[in-house]
């Protein structure tokens, strides 16, 4: 269905606020990788540093064209630490592969996904709104608040005034799915266009680049969407 009626179907239900901006826009998902980014790495975190892009921009043909492509479009907060040393919290709508476990997440569920070097991976999987989860999880935070005089007391986080341990969105390197109409088409030799629908088609880049690379290509072909790939 379009993107209007899912939202006000998920807010006829009380999954979505009256005013959704904070979830159509990712800034919930912002405020959450913003707080597993300080409990893995030791700094505060802030929203004002990490690259949010929300789903109000997905239109169906993305979803028909990932589907059609082996991908399900899922709205991703990631978190990784690059080879710089530096860390990259980013929000995005992304491409799953369908054989990844999180495409399944849908409806009212959330879902973390975390990589080991020991454990390869790990899901934690649950409801993420509704009155009832909402109330258990509140309820949760204040019974850790009167047993405890500090919010996490098996950790200590530095200030983060100097947010400089934090990398650029410029640098997020992954393959990008691109939408774009047919008259704008690049050679083929430089990418594989898998997927045509009508007078647009959809392409997935071969290797890894930027985002600062992808925007660069997004401007040369007007694409109408650019969204990277999970891996």
């Amino acid at each position: 269905m379009p993107f209007e009626e899912a939202l006000a179907l998920a807010q006829s239900l009380g999954y979505a606020e009256k005013d959704p901006t904070a979830d159509v826009e990712g800034y919930d998902a912002c405020r959450k990788i913003c707080i597993i980014s300080s409990l893995i790495f030791g700094k505060h975190v802030y929203p004002k540093s990490v690259y949010t892009k929300g789903i109000s921009g997905i239109q169906l043909e993305d979803v028909s064209s990932a589907d059609a492509l082996g991908y399900a479009i899922k709205l991703i907060a990631t978190v990784s630490r690059g080879e710089n040393g530096k860390i990259l919290p980013v929000v995005m709508p992304m491409l799953v592969p369908q054989e990844n476990i999180m495409s399944g997440v849908s409806d009212v569920f959330n879902a973390v996904l975390v990589y080991g070097d020991g454990i390869d991976q790990t899901m934690f999987y649950g409801r993420g709104a509704g009155k009832l989860p909402t109330a258990s999880a509140v309820l949760g935070d204040v019974i850790e608040e009167v047993k405890h005089s500090v919010t996490v007391f098996s950790q200590s986080w530095e200030s983060s005034d100097d947010d400089s341990f934090i990398d650029s969105v410029d640098n997020l390197s992954a393959r990008w799915y691109f939408r774009t109409l047919g008259e704008n088409k690049p050679s083929d030799d430089m990418y594989s266009v898998h997927f045509v629908n009508q007078n647009e088609y959809s392409f997935i880049t071969d290797d890894k680049i930027t985002y600062s690379q992808a925007r660069k290509l997004a401007e040369e072909i007007n694409a109408l969407a650019v969204i990277p790939v999970l891996e």
